[in-house]
């Protein structure tokens, strides 16, 4: 398989960084569909972990708990408008640096996902490093 000339392990982190684009699902160079990225970074079962965005413009600094889906995309581009006074009819851009989930044995990358179709890409990443961080603070805690 094609894969774009790419090491197996690495297809997940990239096309996760293609997110809502053509390369997210698709490889560039032989069109084969790729393996979905979000079943390798998969939340842990355990404690619920409310997904939380910090947004930034102009110095100003919110901490955001976003939701999945069209309804979450909707509701997280009012509180935007809303927290940084931007008029309804005002078209605003938005990257989205997230922290990559990390797999077993490796760091994780920080990554930058373009424009607002990627919004479900960067709240899974925000929910997976949420569950993470709880998982990680529960192991300190039996310390």
């Amino acid at each position: 398989m094609c894969h774009g000339l790419r090491d197996d392990d690495q297809v997940p982190k990239e096309s996760l960084q293609q997110a809502g684009r053509n390369e997210e699902k698709f490889c560039r160079l032989c069109h084969k569909e790729l393996p979905d990225w979000k079943t390798t970074f998969q939340t842990a079962k355990g404690p619920e972990a409310d997904p939380v965005m910090v947004v930034t413009l102009d110095n100003q600094v919110h901490r955001i708990k976003v939701k999945p889906g069209e309804d979450g995309q909707k509701e997280f581009q009012s509180k935007i408008r809303h927290l940084f006074k931007i008029p309804p009819g005002v078209v605003f851009e938005i990257t989205f640096r997230c922290k990559a989930p990390s797999l077993v044995g490796s760091t994780s990358d920080t990554i930058h996902l373009e424009g607002m179709n990627s919004y479900s890409a960067a709240t899974h990443c925000a929910s997976v490093m949420a569950a993470q961080r709880i998982a990680r603070n529960n192991t300190m805690d039996c310390l």
